[in-house]
């Protein structure tokens, strides 16, 4: 984006050094702008560019030369796109910043700022955070930071391509943010996108341009600069999605940020091998995606929707996964006062229950109830065979406490019988062990400054706000783009104090 011109750049606001011409001294942004809406001017066929080239962008700079800044600048430009919203047609809002999780998300500033853009009808796109290895290079858990650990934002952890056009060969970036997530023990992430050896904008004279010189990538034309960068982590994942969601709203204005988030995990395609708690719903689908949005904008009585096979056809809502049915699209649950996997949307009593009514022949209807079959929102009035979400087996559940210690067989990471890989413990002793048993204290993900792996501590700053990108792929994968190889031996930009 920049230096090369505002371009598509309607509006630039400054909460760091109050400038008001359109700048970028660290160059992540640029870079994370381009993935959104680069249009590829430098590249052979435009194979650069990014996923939605036609869209317009507000750039709003919270972070310094460094790569630092702090939380009230967050909340400070989150309060902007509220008020400005529909004076820029602001339909979609990419954090690709993160902050540590030290209290609910009904009470930190952070999340709470990010919902009130949400209940704007605006979709709130986080990075999950790059934690999802600890020190000694093992899984860890409970990583996710804010934002992303909200319920109304929607959160991306990254996968990787592995250099190739096939989706076969697909799999998670270890160094991607796993649920649950602290404090509220919400399952996140909501889904996954491509987030490694992403080639991107490079800005010249930016920190990012002097300090990955070894990365900086041609481009077919002649300029005087190097143009692009490859960078990795969900940094680069998120902005995937953003330019996901500007198309499907391209494709059908009318969609809420819930069931936005509901059709990119209905279309989103699972990998065998790791739980909700590392992919979410799946890996994301653009090209599904974005079909199923234009579907419920122009589909007629008697259209079928458009399934493929590699769908998930599941949605998280809450800590429940819900299978096997359709969205409907004018439900309840899609409302923009509504928050994500929310029991019931307070309006009416006895109305829009999320799970069990008040007839026993209906007791898994997602939503609604047996007086009121205009707001189920999943499976139809006549087809009691799509529930939603498990029984009293809790065959569904993808984490939290409805199993009640009865029966947990089903909960997303372990069982009871295996206590070295619970994830929420039934015992007492175990009831927050993240990774690992009573005597095994040096994988717990969250806790206090004394153990040896903790994501967040007591120790630090409540103000440091890092970009979480560059953590560099997993060990021993090379990872081929066209005429670039990416090492191994990426070594990672300090990303701030946690």
């Amino acid at each position: 984006m920049y230096p090369y011109g505002n371009q598509r750049v309607r509006k630039f606001v400054d909460f760091v050094n109050a400038r008001t011409q359109p700048y970028d001294d660290n160059g992540h942004g640029s870079h994370v702008a381009g993935i959104i809406a680069g249009n590829g001017y430098d590249s052979k066929d435009e194979e650069k560019a990014g996923i939605a080239p036609a869209a317009s962008l507000v750039s709003l700079k919270v972070l310094d030369a460094n790569g630092q800044g702090t939380i009230g600048n967050l909340i400070a430009a989150l309060n902007w796109v509220a008020v400005n919203a529909k004076t820029y047609n602001i339909r979609v809002v990419n954090m690709s910043v993160g902050a540590q999780v030290r209290e609910s998300y009904w009470t930190d500033p952070l999340t709470l700022a990010a919902k009130a853009v949400t209940d704007r009808g605006v979709t709130v796109v986080t990075a999950a955070g790059n934690f999802g290895k600890n020190a000694a290079g093992h899984l860890q858990w409970g990583g996710i930071t804010a934002p992303g650990n909200a319920p109304w934002v929607l959160t991306v952890g990254a996968s990787s391509t592995m250099g190739t056009l096939t989706r076969k060969d697909d799999t998670m970036g270890a160094y991607s943010s796993s649920g649950p997530t602290a404090v509220d023990f919400g399952a996140k992430p909501d889904l996954v996108a491509p987030g490694t050896g992403t080639i991107s904008l490079a800005v010249p004279g930016s920190t990012f341009y002097a300090t990955k010189a070894q990365y900086l990538v041609n481009g077919d034309r002649p300029l005087g600069s190097i143009p692009y960068l490859t960078l990795t982590g969900t940094s680069m994942a998120a902005p995937v999605v953003s330019g996901t969601v500007a198309l499907m709203l391209q494709a059908n204005p009318a969609l809420t940020p819930n069931l936005i988030k509901a059709i990119l995990q209905y279309t989103a395609q699972v990998y065998p091998g790791y739980s909700a708690l590392r992919q979410g719903a799946g890996f994301l689908n653009t090209l599904g995606a974005v079909r199923l949005a234009k579907f419920y904008a122009t589909a007629g009585p008697g259209d079928r929707m458009p399934v493929q096979k590699t769908w998930s056809r599941q949605i998280i809502w809450g800590n429940h996964r819900l299978t096997g049915g359709v969205i409907k699209p004018t439900a309840n649950a899609w409302a923009t006062s509504v928050v994500w996997g929310a029991a019931r949307t307070f309006m009416t009593e006895g109305d829009n229950i999320v799970w069990g009514t008040m007839a026993a022949d209906f007791d898994n209807i997602v939503w609604g109830t047996s007086l009121d079959f205009d707001n189920i929102v999943w499976g139809t009035s006549l087809d009691f065979d799509n529930i939603v979400w498990g029984t009293a087996l809790d065959d569904n559940i993808v984490w939290g406490t409805d199993c009640g210690g009865a029966d947990c067989a089903n909960v997303v990471w372990g069982t009871a019988d295996l206590l070295d890989n619970i994830v929420w413990g039934t015992a007492d002793l175990l009831d927050n062990i993240v990774w690992g048993t009573s005597l095994d204290l040096a994988n717990i993900v969250w806790g206090t400054s004394a153990d040896a792996d903790v994501t967040w501590g007591s120790d630090t700053p409540d103000a440091e706000v890092f970009p979480p990108e560059d953590p560099g792929p997993p060990p021993d994968v090379s990872l081929e783009f066209g005429d670039i190889v990416v090492p191994t031996t990426v070594s990672p930009l300090p990303v701030g104090v946690l």
